[in-house]
């Protein structure tokens, strides 16, 4: 059975996203749509009304793009005993390549 700490451990960045990005736009769409039905929340008219709280997600957008580059990054590094020569070259590191079978 997984130990408790295992599963909690990334419910911080999740969270932490979810309240930056969808909550500042989120509830006054909610609250549109019961207004004025889902067609308005979801037109131009009602985002250009809404402008002040689409700036109060960029926190959450910049937190998520330096998470997926991060984790762009570590992808990459994982690639390299799979593909030495093309690792190297990007991050400038040496990569310790898969030993190579006897039928090869």
């Amino acid at each position: 059975m997984p130990r408790a700490g295992r599963w909690r451990a990334p419910t911080g960045p999740r969270s932490a996203y979810v309240l930056l990005n969808f909550f500042p736009i989120g509830w006054p769409q909610l609250e549109a749509v019961h207004e004025h039905g889902l067609a308005y929340a979801r037109s131009v008219e009602f985002y250009n009304s809404t402008l002040v709280w689409q700036w109060l997600r960029l926190p959450g957008d910049v937190v998520f793009a330096i998470a997926a580059l991060l984790m762009a990054w570590d992808f990459l590094l994982k690639l390299g005993p799979l593909y030495p020569n093309l690792v190297q070259r990007i991050t400038r590191r040496p990569v310790i390549p898969l030993p190579r079978q006897a039928g090869e």
